[in-house]
């Protein structure tokens, strides 16, 4: 268990490093889905799909996806 929520945050740490929020907010703003903003970023569709879970956090109310915690 303490395995997984290391490996967690370390994937919310990657989100938060290869993700910048005006890039990933400006493709939400442009209808992007969380595939397409993977296919723009060269980013994995589970790291966005976190990235967007952590957006809403933080207070925005996007639509969000399911992702894993295994990237691949």
């Amino acid at each position: 268990m303490k395995n997984s929520r290391m490996e967690y945050e370390a994937n919310v740490f990657a989100a938060q490093l290869m993700l910048p929020d005006d890039e990933t907010l400006e493709y939400i703003y442009q209808g992007y889905d969380v595939a397409e903003i993977a296919s723009a970023m060269n980013s994995d569709i589970n790291l966005v799909a976190l990235k967007v879970s952590h957006l809403n956090n933080r207070g925005y109310n996007f639509r969000e996806q399911e992702y894993q915690n295994r990237f691949y």
